[in-house]
């Protein structure tokens, strides 16, 4: 309420009442809200980053490592694309074999490690 007072206080007392509310009827009938809404939607739509999203998207998707090095094959003249083959059995089994030692002895550690903490 002090609020509320605070402002009116601060009305001048000379301001065309009347001037200002046949301006505002006049711009109501001439700037409809909902034309307004309308075109506030529009711009909004327009102008937003959601709608640049699938620009970005496409630009981003051209800066990718394998995208670029396709490009530069395609320009040097080499339409060849080279794939990775799948690696040996022999290989995958003994990279599976390491990672299971090397999780046991983790394991291990650990444990010798909470016993000796109980010990202190």
């Amino acid at each position: 309420m002090p609020m509320i007072h605070s402002l009116l206080s601060k009305i001048p007392d000379d301001l065309p009442y009347e001037q200002l509310i046949s301006k505002a009827g006049d711009m109501y009938l001439q700037f409809p809200p909902d034309k307004l809404a309308r075109e506030a939607k529009l711009f909004y739509t327009k102008s937003s980053t959601i709608s640049n999203y699938k620009k970005l998207e496409k630009d981003t998707e051209n800066q990718r490592p394998d995208n670029v090095l396709r490009q530069r094959r395609k320009q040097q003249g080499s339409n060849e694309v080279q794939v990775q083959k799948d690696a040996h059995p022999l290989v995958k089994m003994s990279v599976w074999a390491l990672t299971a030692a090397l999780s046991g002895a983790v394991f291990v550690v650990y444990n010798v490690a909470t016993d000796w903490g109980s010990w202190f």
